[in-house]
């Protein structure tokens, strides 16, 4: 395997673990929602557009745009970026 392929697949490993991780802040995030009053019924990470869905129970959706963040700025944004989180 040559640089080239080797950057291309440790790059493609870093991304899926990356989503991975997003992917489980979210679960875990509703877990924690189910303690609270605020009506959140989903919240889902997606990754081509680079935002996180969440979904109320009302059936109202708001979006948080996460782009380039790490798991732990989502996070931050996600509240920023919610009013009904705040």
């Amino acid at each position: 395997m040559n640089y080239n392929e080797e950057r291309d697949k440790w790059m493609r490993e870093l991304i899926e673990r990356d989503i991975a991780d997003k992917e489980n802040a979210c679960r875990e995030l509703k877990k924690v929602f189910e303690y609270t009053d605020c009506g959140v019924v989903g919240i889902k990470y997606i990754y081509r557009t680079e935002t996180v869905e969440v979904t109320f129970d009302s059936g109202d959706k708001q979006v948080a745009n996460v782009a380039c963040d790490s798991t732990a700025a989502m996070l931050i944004d996600i509240f920023k970026q919610i009013e009904f989180l705040r």
